[in-house]
């Protein structure tokens, strides 16, 4: 599948379940990448993608998924959100 075929399965308000060649397709298109580490499930990565912009995560257990934003700004609070709730489970 193509990196603009994988896009357009995203939702604004629904994360896509990739697999790891649609991620690899993905990530060599990007534009831009940022990445968090979790600890837990790897890094949260956020890719421009020429207007898009793009956070893909995954699971503990592997699975693999991507969510679309608006804008550079709302896909940072997503991710300082889910930063938050993983410091919180290494808190106890």
């Amino acid at each position: 599948m193509t990196a603009d075929e994988i896009v357009a399965r995203t939702d604004p308000g629904a994360p896509a379940r990739l697999s790891g060649e649609d991620l690899e397709s993905i990530l060599g298109r990007a534009d831009s990448l940022w990445e968090d580490p979790t600890g837990i499930a790897g890094p949260i990565r956020t890719i421009g993608l020429g207007e898009l912009t793009l956070v893909q995560e995954s699971t503990p257990d592997g699975e693999v998924f991507l969510r679309r934003f608006g804008s550079p700004e709302s896909a940072r609070r997503f991710v300082d959100a889910r930063l938050a709730a993983y410091e919180r489970m290494w808190d106890g």
